[in-house]
């Protein structure tokens, strides 16, 4: 979990500050890369389990072992400190903060364009 936790919240970070540099105004571009964005850099820090899941014991455990496992968002050394720090309740707040906080953003700028909407009419 803490894979999809770093990967996702990369862009997640970045839409954010996006966001608030641009006074607290989301854009459809961003209320769609965004999200998109998350899952994709999620799924990329997982890349090297998905052996595993499909019961591929000896894959996985090559590409643990190869030198390169740390470009998918610091896979390798995540899994060593896995054994030493149990995240896993943090995990799951953090998980579900950003699609809320994604939701909020959308539905913030959907407020603020239907109000706008209203004084013009």
């Amino acid at each position: 979990m803490n894979h999809i936790v770093i990967g996702a919240g990369i862009p997640f970070l970045i839409g954010l500050t996006i966001y608030v540099l641009c006074g607290g105004r989301a854009g459809m571009a961003l209320l769609v890369v965004l999200p998109l964005a998350m899952a994709l850099c999620g799924l990329w820090a997982i890349l090297p389990d998905i052996p595993l899941l499909l019961g591929d014991v000896e894959g996985y455990v090559h590409a643990h072992r190869s030198p390169w496992i740390n470009i998918f968002f610091w896979h390798g050394t995540i899994d060593a400190m896995e054994q030493r720090i149990d995240l896993a309740p943090w995990n799951w707040i953090v998980m579900m903060s950003m699609p809320i906080g994604m939701l909020l953003i959308a539905w913030r700028e959907l407020n603020i364009r239907e109000k706008a909407k209203a004084k013009m009419s």
